[in-house]
């Protein structure tokens, strides 16, 4: 549950790159939630579907709605490097952005 005026955002990707997605929100996500305070990020978690391998989960808590989209300005392409995709694949990508009380 987001802490107070933090927001949520979820991200369900299709794709056959599982190890290279961990390794990419391992490598980006994990340095910035060590850096909490600079990057305003609060946690991030993926899963990975047990009954269809290719269904993938990225769940982030990010201080503000204007630090999540800072990252994705300032580490975006990184990320999208060590996965393996181009931005223009991530057409089925689900957004959904609440803050606390609309969950």
């Amino acid at each position: 549950m987001p802490t107070d005026g933090s927001i949520l955002c979820t991200m369900r990707i299709k794709t056959d790159n599982w190890e290279r997605m961990k390794s990419a929100n391992d490598q980006v996500f994990g340095d910035l939630v060590e850096k909490a305070k600079e990057s305003g990020l609060i946690s991030s978690k993926v899963y990975r579907s047990e009954g269809d391998p290719s269904d993938v989960l990225f769940v982030s808590e990010w201080r503000s709605h204007e630090d999540m989209h800072k990252f994705g300005e300032e580490h975006g392409d990184k990320f999208n490097e060590i996965a393996g995709v181009n931005p223009d694949d991530w057409e089925d990508v689900a957004w959904k952005l609440t803050d606390a009380k609309g969950l």
